[in-house]
């Protein structure tokens, strides 16, 4: 989204761009397309296995 200022240029509007880019980023960072360093120690094992992952085990 742009907006004119009194100079006539055109100019991005900071707000909904940070909005879009923290919106995106934190898409990414829920299906681990991005990876953050030390974010481990926070991590839940249990969400990251295949639902099916004890019957399965050989497969996996």
């Amino acid at each position: 989204m742009y907006q004119t200022d009194k100079a006539g240029n055109r100019r991005v509007v900071r707000m909904v761009y940070e909005i879009c880019t923290f919106q995106a980023l934190r898409d990414q960072l829920r299906c681990k397309q991005i990876w953050v360093v030390g974010a481990d120690k926070w991590r839940k094992p249990a969400q990251d296995l295949p639902a099916d992952v004890e019957e399965r085990r050989i497969e996996h």
